[in-house]
């Protein structure tokens, strides 16, 4: 089953927050199988209409710089061939659509998503990258106006998923579920690391908790654990939970092996639903009440309201803020 990658953003975003465990996570079909192409050289095409209001070079361009950003991953073998323009193109490789009526209603308000083609082994026999023009404005310029959304930045966030890559924990990641700056132009260590895993020069070692794995062989300091749905993901071995990163502690896992390192809330993956209001998150399906807010200064878990909330936040704009505690009047941030 083809299933749909989307990159959002929110009208509340602004700079992303760091987070102590840069794991990545990959795309995995219910039986286990990974996500990945099955050559080091995937052709790519532009659709002929471009994007409305950019000229066709720039959009191009543009596209190329995102696509050399995942080839000069040193440690990773993946290599990409443009093949020009079509008007369509449904065969193997990857191609990049513009869309600029009638927006897909079961993406939502995403910018951009990328809507790969595996065969039951997980082989990715093609892939169809598509940006929203319908309802975004998009620009090249490290310097955008007001509402304007990064055409490099947002199409190196979809090529990680037309590789391989889902979205991870790491707020600061390209691959992180919300942004649309040219900050995602800059890969991050962990989505490196994912591209080493799919595509690696020799064999991959270096997993940490967190990260997807095959077998155990792929994690530096611990064990390759299931998390059932074909999920699987590096432990760190540990005594305690002092050994372990924020937001993980240290959990027995069986007589046969140390006790590891695994997130507090149970998931390594946009998955879960466990986690509370108030909370760091990062995904909306990670959330009790189904919202991850990205915030300027931080990023958790809310709902959407009308006028109640939970106690300690407050609605605002259809979504439930946390309460300031600063009085009326008072100077703000």
């Amino acid at each position: 089953m083809r299933r749909k990658l989307t990159l959002i953003t929110l009208v509340l975003l602004g700079v992303l927050l760091s987070a102590s465990a840069q794991a990545y996570v990959t795309i995995r079909l219910q039986n286990g199988n990974t996500l990945r192409w099955g050559t080091d050289n995937v052709d790519w095409t532009l659709d002929t209409g471009g994007m409305p209001g950019m000229n066709i070079d720039e959009f191009q361009d543009a596209i190329e710089a995102a696509f050399e950003s995942w080839e000069d991953v040193d440690c990773a073998t993946i290599g990409f061939t443009y093949k020009g323009l079509k008007s369509w193109d449904n065969n193997q490789g990857i191609h990049v659509y513009v869309q600029t009526t009638n927006w897909d209603p079961s993406v939502g308000d995403a910018l951009a998503y990328a809507l790969p083609d595996p065969n039951w082994q997980g082989v990715i026999q093609s892939v169809d990258v598509v940006f929203n023009a319908a309802e975004v404005q998009w620009t090249t310029s490290m310097n955008p106006g007001y509402g304007y959304q990064d055409v490099q930045g947002v199409v190196t966030h979809e090529i990680g998923h037309a590789i391989g890559l889902d979205h991870p924990r790491y707020p600061d990641s390209t691959m992180f579920f919300s942004g649309g700056s040219a900050e995602l132009r800059s890969l991050a260590e962990d989505d490196e690391r994912g591209a080493c895993f799919l595509y690696p020069v020799g064999s991959f070692t270096e997993g940490i908790a967190c990260d997807a794995c095959d077998e155990s062989a792929n994690c530096a300091n611990g064990y390759c654990l299931s998390w059932g749905g074909g999920e699987a993901f590096c432990g760190e071995n540990c005594t305690s939970d002092s050994d372990c990163a924020q937001g993980f502690r240290c959990q027995f896992i069986n007589d046969d092996i140390p006790s590891q390192c695994i997130p507090e809330n149970d998931y390594c993956h946009d998955a879960g639903g466990n986690i509370p209001n108030g909370e760091f998150c990062y995904g909306n399906q990670t959330c009790e009440g189904g919202v991850c807010l990205v915030l300027s200064d931080e990023i958790y878990c809310s709902q959407t309201c009308t006028s109640w909330c939970p106690s300690g936040m407050t609605c605002v704009n259809g979504v439930c803020l946390k309460a300031g505690n600063k009085a009326y009047g008072a100077l703000c941030d």
